[in-house]
């Protein structure tokens, strides 16, 4: 078994030429450089079953060779990036489970052969060119995959490089794919191709992932505690990404900014144990793209929220002016969205982010800074008890609002939400600290609380973006404006009339970290 290290990025076909011409691959190519042809089998059962356990199982016709090779993800917390291989030769085009070494995957795959045989599901078939690098110490080979995959009558274009580490540091895949993505867009590819044959197969698009729970346990540091965090919160934006570009599913857009809602959280969260340096330079480049994509949702919102339930329940207005004007700037939005996830920028964020924990948050701070001796204390403290502190912290900041509720005016109100979502997404990143039982109820009300404070705000927000629709729609339609405003106004009286509810079902709660310690 080899403990497989690589990274993926996409480029586009019209940007091959200019790659293949970098100086860094140029460089390479007296030094071993290689180009063949690769045809790859990928076999499962009728039900999926070895998909379902996150095994992808393929024959590679190399020339005359034939190669088995098998791929699990590793469950640690690398695992974007980390996966388990088992390759071997074999004499025929379908797979040989004999000659798996690893007993444990054999018996895994003779469970589901035994049931029902396995059978090609897809194949991809890509023209591979090779490059040996050397960035520092480290090893590196660049592949790139021009090509295709193929499953059930449908095609889907193939064009990616492959970065995989054949020695030396982890930080330098993200060193080298930040110099080749200075002179040729790139973009992180986070679906295997095993994956995406799988999505071909069985004809489905890109779909929104919420975020998976981090973790945590009470045996780790604040420092490995924070990386385990902020890497969740990284694949959950890279998750999003293809969704958010397609646009067909307005959760796509959504659960990416949650995302980097959430690492911003947990920067701001883990701050005293967090150089500032990188974090300073890191935190704005994810506040500039969270207002970059904040457009397609805010659009999103107000036609699928806002002004869909005002055609259904208010009458005597045409409407239809209204939504085509607002469909219009919703269209510009994505268009902006789609523009700002194809650009380098955005690339060299993640890559930027992700060589940062690589090197242990050291990247982008000054050497001998007195203050960061701080951060390195707390750092290497439990994390059990830093968790405890912060709640109680958040939670007093929440308490010190939410006691004059019903006196807030629209800033206090905004405040009040973005304090409540910060204590949310610490007691998510830390309730494996505390288990599942005490953290569920004081979830729940937290939920609550925030998504009438997220009601309040897209009201808020509805009613900022009426003026933009008058200006295109001219005076024709006064009615139908009014009747927006209107609905905007009443419905903000309701939801703040349930707030002060949901305060009091929440401000009851005994917090769960005192009786519950870690």
């Amino acid at each position: 078994m080899d403990r497989e290290t690589e990274l993926k990025l996409t480029v586009l076909p019209e940007h091959l030429d200019q790659l293949r011409r970098h100086p860094i691959l140029r460089a390479s190519v007296r030094k071993g450089a290689s180009t063949k042809r690769l045809v790859s089998t990928y076999y499962d059962t009728p039900a999926f079953a070895l998909m379902r356990q996150a095994v992808a199982l393929r024959v590679r016709k190399d020339g005359a060779a034939r190669v088995q090779t098998v791929k699990h993800a590793s469950p640690g917390e690398k695992g974007r990036i980390t996966r388990f291989e088992w390759e071997k030769r074999i004499s025929g085009d379908r797979p040989d489970i004999s000659a798996l070494d690893d007993p444990k995957l054999r018996r895994l795959i003779r469970s589901h052969e035994s049931k029902a045989k396995l059978k090609p599901v897809f194949v991809t078939d890509v023209r591979r060119q090779v490059w040996p690098l050397r960035v520092g110490s480290s090893k590196i080979e660049c592949a790139l995959d021009v090509g295709e995959i193929k499953a059930n009558g449908r095609r889907k274009p193939l064009c990616e490089v492959e970065l995989e580490l054949k020695s030396g540091a982890p930080g330098k895949l993200f060193e080298l794919a930040r110099r080749l993505n200075q002179s040729v867009p790139l973009r992180l590819e986070p679906v295997s191709k095993a994956a995406r044959g799988y999505h071909l197969a069985l004809g489905v698009s890109p779909a929104p992932e919420k975020a998976k729970p981090v973790h945590l346990t009470p045996e780790m540091t604040v420092h490995e505690a924070f990386v385990v965090t902020a890497r969740s919160c990284i694949e959950h934006i890279v998750a999003n990404v293809d969704s958010a570009h397609d646009g067909k599913d307005p959760e796509g857009i959504h659960q990416l900014r949650v995302g980097i809602r959430r690492l911003r959280a947990a920067l701001s969260i883990f701050k005293a144990a967090v150089p500032a340096g990188g974090r300073n330079a890191l935190g704005g480049e994810l506040r500039w793209l969270q207002q970059e994509l904040g457009p397609a949702r805010e659009w999103d919102v107000f036609i699928n929220e806002t002004l869909s339930r005002v055609v259904r329940h208010c009458g005597g207005a045409d409407f239809s002016p209204l939504v085509g004007a607002a469909e219009a700037k919703r269209a510009e939005a994505y268009a902006r969205a789609r523009s700002v996830l194809g650009d380098r920028r955005y690339t060299d964020l993640l890559l930027r982010l992700e060589a940062w924990l690589e090197s242990g948050l050291r990247e982008g701070d000054t050497e001998g800074n007195p203050r960061e001796s701080r951060h390195e204390d707390v750092g290497v403290a439990p994390a059990p008890g830093f968790a405890s502190e912060i709640l109680r912290m958040r939670q007093a900041k929440v308490q010190k609002h939410g006691r004059k509720i019903r006196s807030l005016g629209d800033e206090g109100i905004h405040d009040l939400r973005i304090r409540v979502k910060k204590l949310r997404y610490a007691t998510e990143f830390f309730r494996g600290l505390y288990g599942e039982k005490p953290t569920k109820r004081y979830l729940a009300r937290l939920k609550d609380l925030q998504d009438i404070l997220g009601n309040v705000h897209d009201v808020f927000v509805a009613q900022a973006l009426v003026p933009q629709l008058a200006g295109m729609v001219g005076e024709g339609v006064p009615l139908a404006l009014g009747q927006v405003q209107g609905w905007c106004a009443a419905r903000r009286q309701g939801d703040l009339g349930r707030l002060v509810s949901a305060w009091k079902a929440f401000s009851s709660l005994k917090p769960f970290w005192k009786d519950h310690a870690p």
